[in-house]
């Protein structure tokens, strides 16, 4: 017995993975109760008001960081559960973190403009975690008598913006 033969159209389709997908805006609610957790963690201080300012990024960008994830620096409710029913920090982060969205990238960049403005040594002003950024934010945190944890963090982010704290290396 002869099969019987089928034409079957097939028309691609570009499928974009979870990383190209673009962040689902969050509500003020949403931003609001990340804020809340941010500083309850000690992510701040950042505003409680809803909005999505260079603060509240650069904390969810430092979380991020702390535990191993991708960075977004956005607002979210996968974030928000994460922050209150979380992970503990990653004890072996990766040296480049994957920069996922372009807010986190501008973020980025920013602080690398700033800090070598201040005369630190970041390395390129290209939206990269890379280890020559992760050690001019170390010696920054030190000159500036924080912690150094190498991380962008709203206090981070407001004395490189002010320059509240003095410091500062001037270039030779």
């Amino acid at each position: 017995q002869p099969k019987s033969v089928q034409t079957v159209k097939v028309r691609m389709v570009r499928v974009a993975t979870v990383g190209e997908a673009p962040p689902e805006a969050a509500d003020a609610d949403t931003v609001r109760s990340v804020q809340e957790q941010l500083n309850r963690q000690g992510y701040g201080p950042v505003p409680t008001d809803g909005v999505m300012g260079m603060p509240t990024r650069a904390a969810i960008v430092g979380y991020e960081q702390d535990h191993g994830m991708a960075l977004t620096g956005e607002a979210s409710q996968a974030l928000l559960k994460e922050l209150l029913f979380g992970t503990p920090p990653a004890s072996g982060a990766p040296d480049a973190p994957e920069v996922r969205t372009p807010h986190a990238q501008t973020l980025i960049k920013q602080v690398q403009e700033h800090l070598a403005a201040r005369g630190y040594h970041p390395g390129p002003a290209d939206g990269r975690l890379s280890a020559a950024t992760v050690a001019a934010l170390r010696t920054f945190e030190t000159d500036q008598g924080l912690v150094p944890k190498g991380r962008i963090s709203a206090v981070v982010v407001e004395r490189l913006q002010t320059g509240i704290g003095g410091g500062g290396r001037h270039p030779k």
